[in-house]
């Protein structure tokens, strides 16, 4: 089976970044999007995907308010938010938030597996 993971940052290099670690993983396909108004444009005409990984500073609106939004469609929205603002979120987060540093993509590919039920 083939995961499909929208991945949402504004930061177009470290999007290909992300998107690159992500490919290096069999069963994902990689849905990039560094403007938050065309991602959402996206899932309403194609549905949502297995899972989101966004950023939460994003032009014209934070992660945690796309999230909400796509919630208003999707009662089952799984989402990680990859961010270097974990001080901007607020306490009650219902997502995982994994911090960016240097390190972290190993990180974010194995909560991505964990949420998706693969093997690590």
């Amino acid at each position: 089976m083939e995961y499909s993971i929208l991945l949402l940052d504004d930061n177009e290099e470290l999007l290909e970044l992300i998107k690159i670690n992500f490919e290096s993983i069999d069963h994902f396909k990689i849905l990039p999007f560094s403007d938050p108004v065309q991602a959402l444009r996206r899932i309403e005409l194609y549905g949502l995907p297995h899972l989101i990984v966004t950023d939460f500073h994003l032009p014209g609106i934070n992660g945690i308010d796309f999230l909400t939004e796509v919630s208003r469609h999707y009662s089952n929205v799984e989402a990680i938010l990859f961010t270097a603002a974990t001080n901007a979120l607020p306490e009650n987060c219902r997502y995982p938030v994994i911090h960016k540093d240097a390190d972290s993509y190993d990180r974010l590919i194995a909560m991505a597996k964990s949420i998706l039920r693969l093997p690590a």
